[in-house]
């Protein structure tokens, strides 16, 4: 994701689908490097507690291989990723 600066409701509806059917199948949705924008919608949509998030590929797909089967959680959370917004701050 680290050359995403923007994702949109179809942006989203996609990354809702693809989590949908890697949990029917029994895997789980990886992200690697979110930033800027995209950050900060999966941070106030509260995707990222469905999701596994990771600052590189290479841990990634480490976590791949070494726990497929782990829940969602990855190396970082989103307030990690963009601690400038944390879901306890009210928008204004």
């Amino acid at each position: 994701m680290a050359n995403v600066s923007f994702v949109d409701s179809s942006g989203l509806r996609v990354l809702l689908d693809a989590f949908a059917v890697a949990q029917q199948h029994g895997g789980g949705v990886h992200l690697t490097a979110l930033a800027g924008a995209p950050a900060r919608l999966i941070e106030t949509t509260q995707l990222g507690e469905h999701l596994r998030l990771h600052t590189s590929t290479a841990i990634a797909l480490a976590a791949i291989l070494t726990a497929p089967d782990l829940p969602a959680s990855g190396d970082i959370s989103t307030a990690e990723i963009y601690p400038e917004q944390s879901p306890a701050q009210s928008v204004r």
